[in-house]
């Protein structure tokens, strides 16, 4: 059935949420409820409180060293933006739970052969995305997490400040643990969200392909219900930024500044060290996918929606009775108004923005690079 697809739509990402007890459980109240809220304050307060907190140390210890400010920048604006998510996926679950059933729901059904076989295009698209980008991030977290180990220098896989005497080998084997233990989480969390982000991004899209294709084949009585049928697209969307835009913009933001500090740190890799810069260079790329992957989807809703209007004029209207052809031409203003995924008015997520931060990076990276010559 439809609906069964579309649970399997994002199915992936709320299995992740479940486990990391960022997703609202479906039992009210009881002990199990309460367990599963000590387990997420557990975990979240060790993994980011704790850490960026330990990141701020090292940071104003070493200062005056640029390699290991750079080392520290590199985890903390990512934590900050793995922890934004966290949170926000915390807060809203309750209406994210909303969203997704109302995505379930008889409006966004397909009503022919065609919308179907776009809705399951869509899905399998969204399906290889998932398990592509986690696979990505999970090749980049082992890179992150045995790199120390081929270096042999006395590294971990996070620049934190260290609580304990690591010239002890129990004590450094468990600062190590300690530090893998909380870097999977960040990369936990990061997966579950951003492929939350394809999926939801996707599904919107999807639904206006199938509302243009609606467009091209409606009758002159139909305009009212295809009206409605916009809006309800448009309230869903609406629904899901409200949701998602904090924790997007945070991403923008910190991604800006872990590439520039990833750049860094591969250019500052010996040429002897092929096994370091593999796992360096999985992870800047695994960041670059992630800055990208919601540009991309973003960009493709506004293309989508840019389309309705072609549709709209692609359909039979010149046969329509006078007063159809008038309630088109509203409808006609409004579709010509495309959807933008907006950052608070000022910034689009979309494939021009993504291109202005790689460059706007490198250019950066280029500049430090030059001066420390």
């Amino acid at each position: 059935m439809y609906s069964d697809k579309v649970i399997k739509f994002y199915s992936f990402s709320i299995s992740f949420f479940i486990i990391l007890g960022q997703w609202q459980p479906a039992f009210p109240i009881g002990w199990k409820r309460e367990v599963y809220k000590l387990s997420f304050l557990s975990i979240s307060l060790y993994s980011y409180v704790f850490y960026n907190f330990l990141f701020v140390m090292n940071l104003m210890i070493n200062i005056s060293d640029l390699e290991t400010v750079f080392d520290v920048f590199y985890m903390l604006a990512n934590t900050i933006a793995s922890m934004t998510k966290c949170f926000a996926v915390r807060y809203y679950s309750n209406s994210l739970r909303d969203i997704l059933e109302y995505m379930s729901s008889a409006h966004f059904q397909p009503s022919n052969k065609n919308q179907i076989n776009m809705f399951s295009k869509t899905f399998s698209e969204n399906q290889w995305v998932n398990k592509g980008y986690s696979r990505l991030c999970f090749v980049a977290l082992f890179g992150v997490v045995i790199k120390p180990i081929f270096l042999k220098d006395g590294s971990y896989p996070i620049s934190a400040y260290l609580f304990l005497d690591d010239s002890f080998l129990s004590q450094r084997v468990l600062q190590y643990v300690s530090q893998s233990i909380a870097t999977a989480y960040f990369c936990f969390c990061d997966v579950a969200f951003d492929t939350a982000i394809c999926s939801f991004f996707m599904f919107v899209a999807c639904q206006l392909e199938m509302f243009a294709d609606q467009i091209r084949n409606m009758k002159g009585s139909e305009i009212k219900y295809c009206v409605e049928k916009h809006l309800k697209i448009l309230n869903l969307y609406n629904r899901i930024v409200s949701c998602v835009l904090i924790p997007l913009t945070v991403q923008m933001a910190s991604s800006a500044v872990v590439i520039l500090c990833a750049l860094y740190q591969v250019a500052g890799i010996s040429g002897g060290d092929f096994s370091v810069f593999v796992a360096s260079f999985g992870y800047l790329f695994a960041m670059i996918i992630q800055l990208y992957l919601p540009c991309y989807y973003g960009n493709r809703i506004t293309s989508k929606s840019e389309d309705l209007a072609l549709a709209l004029y692609d359909s039979n209207w010149y046969e329509w009775k006078l007063k159809d052809k008038k309630a088109m031409m509203f409808m006609l203003a409004r579709l010509q108004r495309p959807v933008i995924v907006k950052a608070f008015g000022i910034m689009n997520f979309n494939l021009e923005v993504f291109s202005n931060i790689i460059n706007t990076s490198y250019s950066f990276f280029n500049i430090i690079r030059n001066t420390n010559k």
